[in-house]
């Protein structure tokens, strides 16, 4: 009887350590998988969200540290991200980080950086509704200016004429150093 017992004993410990390196090889061969990703990342920056994305479904428990890697890279190449890439890495930014601050400076950075000669609808995409719209008439042209008053102010003036579409023309944002106009 004490044979059998110790034997059991003997096995049942064996059982454990056998488990306990198969979840350690499991384990090690899961954070390869994820550094895989995160060079994937590195490597297409532009598809950043999407690798994230992918990514996500098979690390549930890494999906913040993903979508934040994938931010963080995006960022970097805000200037060659499409209006559509802008919105989805804002969205993400304030839905799955929860950062609404930093999602409406990702907008406003790229509006910056590729907004000029946008149509009025891109900008509502982009931007929403603003809070404020006034229109001044000069010379057969109108302008159209519109006030955005989240986080920091922003100025957008449109150029809107009888021949064609209404275009952003100019961009200016105050800080707490004074008005920095761009364009």
């Amino acid at each position: 009887m004490a044979k059998t017992f110790s034997l059991f004993v003997s096995l049942l410990a064996a059982a454990f350590i056998f488990g306990e390196v198969a979840a350690r090889g499991h384990w090690l061969q899961g954070k390869k998988e994820l550094a895989a990703y995160e060079k994937e990342m590195a490597e297409r920056p532009l598809e950043a969200l999407s690798i994230a994305r992918r990514a996500s479904a098979l690390f549930a428990d890494e999906e913040k540290h993903l979508y934040g890697l994938a931010v963080k890279h995006q960022e970097k190449h805000l200037p060659e991200l499409s209006l559509a890439q802008a919105i989805e890495l804002a969205e993400v930014v304030e839905k799955k980080l929860q950062d609404p601050t930093a999602a409406y400076h990702v907008r406003q950075s790229w509006l910056i950086a590729r907004g000029f000669g946008l149509s009025q609808e891109d900008v509502r995409r982009l931007l929403g509704l603003p809070q404020k719209i006034s229109f001044q008439i000069l010379y057969g042209r109108q302008l159209e200016e519109w006030n955005y008053d989240r986080p920091s102010r922003l100025w957008l003036v449109f150029l809107c004429t009888k021949t064609h579409i209404p275009t952003l023309q100019t961009v200016r944002l105050s800080s707490d150093k004074g008005i920095k106009s761009t364009r």
